[in-house]
């Protein structure tokens, strides 16, 4: 019964600070966890990336890729031009000019020069190492080889040019010609200042290769886009000659 006793007192002396040793070691070892929980927060918060900094990125990849399939694409073409370009007609080009897919620069003061207007940018369709390089268009004028293209060239892809021992291109007459079909025109043969075009077997046009120059005069003045509508082509058209470089 002592004993008893004495446990029961024991237990009444230390119950209760037992039970609030327990408590604050119960809320100590909460609030750790808490503080340690709320650490772990902030450090996967820190680990995430900023929305800004995740659009960003999407951005420059997007445009990465956009870029990646311009080129792609760039290239595909130009390999198809080189592939075609011995089934397309190869531009006429300015008096002297050379190597324009590496020398020009696209900078336009050849035609800006050009009191003729017979220089214009090349189109898409004559290919992309044409595109917006110099080319003789002889429905808008006529080569007179004044050099003024040659003299404001700042690269060399136009050098001097001497019209009496280099030529440009080449006349060569089409099936529109009026002359070919009923011997009724001989404006080629009055217009050309070089001689190179006289008339045989009744009217019919006979283009001398050594004396033609390829200025194109005789383009720009034949009639026969006017007296036959439904053409589109004219009776004569001047190419470039076979060496001369593109």
């Amino acid at each position: 019964m002592t004993q008893s006793l004495r446990k029961e007192h024991t237990k009444s002396e230390c119950g209760p600070e037992r039970e609030r040793e327990h408590e604050v070691e119960h809320g100590e070892k909460e609030r750790v966890e808490r503080s340690a929980s709320g650490d772990r927060s902030d450090a996967c918060a820190n680990l995430r990336p900023h929305p800004s900094a995740r659009s960003r990125r999407d951005l420059i990849a997007g445009a990465g890729g956009i870029g990646a399939l311009l080129l792609l694409g760039a290239l595909v073409r130009q390999s198809e031009e080189r592939a075609d370009a011995s089934a397309r007609p190869e531009p006429v080009r300015p008096p002297g000019g050379r190597d324009f897919a590496s020398l020009c620069l696209r900078c336009d003061r050849c035609r800006s020069a050009c009191h003729a207007d017979v220089i214009r940018p090349g189109n898409l369709e004559e290919g992309l190492l044409v595109m917006r390089t110099p080319v003789l268009d002889f429905k808008l004028g006529w080569c007179d080889f004044c050099g003024d293209c040659a003299d404001v060239c700042p690269t060399g892809a136009i050098r001097p040019f001497d019209p009496k021992t280099e030529r440009v291109g080449l006349a060569r007459l089409t099936d529109a010609c009026i002359a070919l079909r009923t011997g009724a025109c001989r404006v080629c043969a009055d217009v050309c200042p070089y001689d190179a075009v006289t008339l045989v077997d009744g009217n019919r046009p006979e283009i001398d290769s050594e004396r033609c120059n390829g200025c194109g005069r005789c383009v720009l003045e034949c009639p026969s886009n006017l007296f036959q509508s439904l053409r589109a082509t004219r009776g004569i058209e001047v190419v470039a000659r076979k060496g001369v470089p593109s």
